[in-house]
């Protein structure tokens, strides 16, 4: 559930800047809830969930990304080439994780 306004909700540690217990209490006035990510491009990537800003978009077919690592994966389908052989067999795939 959303935080009560002008409260600031607790953080998992992994997310805190500095290594602090927790945040409880007002809000920072710095950046919010994003003072915690770094570099800035981490807070850019991470506010376009929420905006659904999708900068990047694929010529071939018109479909868009938040992150250019996103648009380039995806292009991978329009070319055919499966980079990723298989050990064992002769199958090849587009994407490293369908080896597992």
């Amino acid at each position: 559930s959303p935080p009560e306004p002008g409260r600031w909700p607790e953080i998992q540690p992994e997310l805190r800047a500095g290594g602090e217990a927790s945040w409880q209490g007002e809000a920072p006035q710095v950046l919010g809830m994003w003072e915690g990510f770094q570099p800035e491009l981490n807070l850019i990537q991470h506010q376009r969930i929420h905006t659904g800003e999708r900068p990047y978009q694929c010529g071939e077919c018109g479909k868009s990304f938040r992150q250019s690592s996103g648009l380039i994966q995806h292009q991978v389908i329009h070319t055919g080439v499966r980079p990723y052989k298989c050990g064992d067999c002769w199958k090849s795939f587009r994407d490293s994780s369908d080896l597992i």
